[in-house]
């Protein structure tokens, strides 16, 4: 369960990382077709639609910019979660050999003690 969460989360932050920092990049850039995401004022003329617009351009960006950053710990989280979830794993089959291993070395030990009772 682990490992499906940390691949899921893994995939839905790339995806978060890469759609986030495109905006942000749009945004800084002020893009026309974004200008319906952006605040909207009542403004007094056109400078102050521009200075205002440039603001909402700006603080979109950053708002944008720091999701990808919280979206960049999601996925160290996930990565940890991979890891942990491979090793939990490792541990399990060298567990698993250990316990096959000493088995078969008891069969072994005792076979050999029947060998040398019969001679």
């Amino acid at each position: 369960m682990l490992q499906f969460c940390g691949v899921c989360y893994m995939c839905l932050s790339i995806w978060g990382i890469i759609q986030l920092v495109i905006m942000g990049v749009l945004y800084r850039m002020e893009s026309l077709g974004l200008i319906e995401d952006t605040e909207e004022h009542h403004f007094s003329d056109l400078d102050d639609f521009i200075k205002r617009t440039q603001e909402n351009y700006r603080t979109v960006s950053t708002n944008c910019f720091i999701a990808a950053a919280i979206y960049v710990v999601i996925l160290g989280c996930s990565l940890l979660c991979l890891w942990k979830a491979k090793k939990a794993e490792k541990m399990k089959e060298a567990k698993l050999l250990d316990d096959k291993l000493s088995c078969t070395f008891e069969v072994v030990e005792l076979t050999e003690k029947q060998k040398k009772k019969i001679k």
